[in-house]
């Protein structure tokens, strides 16, 4: 498991798999809201390249009950409580996805439903492990899934219609009939979305942090955690410098920086993390930087809409000597943004004549 500090994470792989188990050995469960049924099967159909999971239980206390309530914009059922399991997939050393089981109540009994996430927890698959509902079949249905899959939790939010009590059935190409099982479908994956950043969200962000940085820089085998740099130090005069205004683009208090090794403790990259503060959207960024400086990778996760792909084009593939501002950039800039990243990681170097 990552922590804070100067340090070497000594086997950072054990960490996180601690209690993990292979694809090929069964699996006790901790009772929970819904646990899969052949995890070692299930888990490998959702993901084809999956090699080990982990078991993870959180408890829906009150505590965790009030803040899924207070995104989710209405009360929780007495069934939402309780315990739950969220499944760590993972490839070798690299966690790849989330799977997370649910039960919803159905007019003729459970309706068990599988939601697997990717490590931004954006909707990949899902399918139906029991349900005796009529209509059920609509929820296999290219045109319904095809709809669904894909969406992150706003984009779920949109699809239910009426403070969530009904959901758009022109929209998911659904016949009016089965509309009440849609909406306990589409209620359900958003819940479980909420469940699982709210009462599992300290370890899905170390294992997103982890399965990002496997992306960015293959071949990692252990990461240390770059001691913060504050953006109001020398950082923040690199901003002033090449900018001419202070720094407003990313959330200083986010800010992550990581550094990846191999398994011969030769460095590879690093990855900056924050959120994007100066876009609407408040969405997260993912920077790959090389150790040279040099910006070779990107990732913006979020409800982000405007179209941002020349800017992209412009900054991958460049240091902090390459960037430059211009009058028309406007408040909200990637290049901005890029800025201050690389700024954060010259200034570590200027303090400690490398970037660790």
């Amino acid at each position: 498991m990552l922590r804070p500090g100067r340090g070497v994470v000594k086997s950072v792989v054990v960490a996180l798999l601690l209690s993990a188990c292979t694809l090929c050995d069964s699996a006790p469960v901790i009772a929970a809201n819904c646990p899969l049924r052949n995890p070692d099967r299930q888990l490998h159909e959702i993901f084809p390249d999956a090699t080990h999971y982990r078991t993870i239980v959180a408890n829906v206390d009150k505590d965790v009950k009030a803040s899924v309530e207070r995104v989710l914009g209405q009360p929780l059922a007495l069934s939402d409580l309780g315990k739950h399991t969220l499944y760590m997939v993972l490839k070798g050393d690299m966690p790849i996805g989330f799977v997370h089981a649910r039960t919803e109540l159905g007019r003729r009994g459970g309706l068990e439903l599988v939601w697997a996430m990717d490590i931004d927890l954006a909707l990949v698959n899902f399918h139906v492990q029991r349900s005796r509902e009529l209509y059920t079949y609509h929820l296999s249905t290219p045109q319904f899934r095809g709809v669904l899959i894909g969406r992150n939790l706003p984009q779920m939010r949109q699809l239910l219609t009426d403070l969530n009590t009904a959901v758009d059935i022109p929209a998911l190409r659904a016949p009016p009939k089965a509309a009440k099982l849609i909406h306990s479908t589409i209620q359900s994956g958003t819940k479980m979305r909420i469940i699982t950043e709210r009462a599992f969200g300290h370890v899905v962000f170390k294992a997103r942090l982890l399965g990002r940085l496997h992306v960015f820089h293959p071949g990692t085998a252990t990461v240390r955690r770059i001691a913060p740099v504050t953006m109001d130090g020398r950082a923040g005069e690199i901003v002033m410098e090449r900018t001419g205004g202070e720094p407003d683009q990313i959330d200083a208090k986010t800010l992550t920086v990581l550094r990846s090794f191999d398994h011969k403790q030769k460095p590879l990259g690093q990855m900056v993390y924050s959120r994007w503060t100066a876009h609407r959207s408040n969405a997260e960024i993912w920077w790959g930087v090389s150790l040279g400086g040099v910006i070779n990778n990107m990732k913006i996760v979020g409800l982000v809409k405007d179209n941002f792909d020349e800017e992209i084009d412009q900054i991958v593939g460049k240091r902090l000597s390459d960037l430059f501002v211009s009058e028309d950039m406007g408040d909200v800039s990637l290049t901005r943004s890029a800025i201050e990243v690389l700024s954060v990681i010259e200034a570590k170097r200027e303090q400690t004549g490398n970037p660790d």
